[in-house]
């Protein structure tokens, strides 16, 4: 093992070996720690109020569109005159089928090409 040091490296750390005084070096770290924090407050602030806008201007589309959806998709495909057997092809019967397995298509086709 070489005990020799390096100058350069030796004149790097004298240069830099200076006495800071106690209670600046603390309350600087303690401005910077308050300033992060208030800046984090404004912000999360700032998206909240954003989002609670956005949410209450979406909500009333996205609340008709939920509706729409359960009128639509329990429909039949095919009318059936059995009861029974009607409602035991019901859930392969309906509009919900077709899209259900249009997403499982293009879920197994993104796999395959990704």
């Amino acid at each position: 093992m070489n005990t020799d040091k390096d100058p350069g490296l030796q004149a790097m750390f004298d240069r830099a070996r200076q006495e800071l005084p106690l209670d600046a070096f603390t309350n600087e770290v303690v401005s910077r720690i308050d300033a992060a924090r208030r800046r984090s407050i404004v912000i999360y602030s700032c998206v909240g109020l954003v989002v609670a806008v956005v949410g209450w201007f979406v909500a009333a589309p996205v609340q008709d569109a939920v509706n729409l959806l359960t009128q639509i998709l329990p429909e039949s495909l095919i009318d059936i005159e059995d009861e029974f057997v009607a409602q035991l092809l019901s859930p392969v019967n309906s509009v919900a089928v077709p899209i259900a397995l249009g997403f499982l298509g293009f879920r197994i086709l993104f796999k395959k090409i990704f």
